[in-house]
């Protein structure tokens, strides 16, 4: 029992630093900021949305739902390093995560809910162009994920017709897909869906 126990011991032990392994030097990770139209870098610090460069920073306006949304979040990522120009404006792509319980040991203790946000980057303020979203423990929604590159890689800009892409192993009705978001009226809208 003894021998059997030791055996079992070193296996967990070889699985998990696999795993490290993989998380350290497998899978690229999001960026950390976003480069927008003007060469200045925005980032989320202290729940804030920054634009920076040297010697000139400033904070974002924000709607108070995406103020919440930070506030809450345990995560932020951004899905691609740059943003998007359309109509003489910046157009970021980030995405929050929030738990899915705030009981660790409950279903979906250790989960996520994932929001993408496109936020419509104007002057000092920024406005929400999308709303929606891509990945949910307890709506057993899940982005495509390839092994190599950071799950939120399926999340991108797409070029004709302008939008946002974002490709699910899993949908809200269980199905494989791509699904695709473009500009109508100031708003991000899925088409074909």
């Amino acid at each position: 029992m003894r021998i059997m126990l030791k055996e079992a011991s070193k296996s967990l032990c070889l699985v998990a630093a696999v795993a490290l392994a993989h998380d350290s030097f497998g899978a690229q990770q999001s960026p950390a900021s976003v480069m927008v139209s003007d060469g200045k870098r925005l980032t989320v610090s202290d729940g804030r949305v920054v634009v920076a460069a040297p010697g000139d920073k400033r904070i974002l306006k924000l709607p108070p739902s995406l103020q919440r949304a930070l506030r809450t979040s345990a995560e932020i990522v951004f899905p691609e390093a740059l943003s998007r120009r359309m109509g003489g404006r910046d157009f970021i792509l980030v995405v929050l995560k929030s738990p899915s319980s705030n009981s660790p040991g409950s279903y979906c203790g250790a989960g996520t809910e994932d929001e993408l946000y496109v936020l419509d980057i104007d002057g000092r303020t920024a406005k929400i162009g999308l709303s929606a979203k891509v990945s949910s423990c307890l709506d057993n929604i899940e982005l495509e994920d390839n092994g190599v590159d950071s799950p939120y890689s399926s999340i991108r800009w797409v070029g004709s017709p302008a939008g946002v892409s974002v490709s699910w192993a899993r949908d809200r009705k269980g199905v494989k897909r791509t699904g695709l978001y473009k500009m109508a009226n100031g708003r991000f809208v899925e088409s074909g869906n």
